[in-house]
């Protein structure tokens, strides 16, 4: 498993912030 990189992270706050 490759760990999560900065930009997954950021994808992941900007999924969250758009729901």
């Amino acid at each position: 498993m490759n760990p999560p990189s900065p930009l997954d992270d950021l994808r992941q706050k900007i999924q969250e912030t758009e729901n």
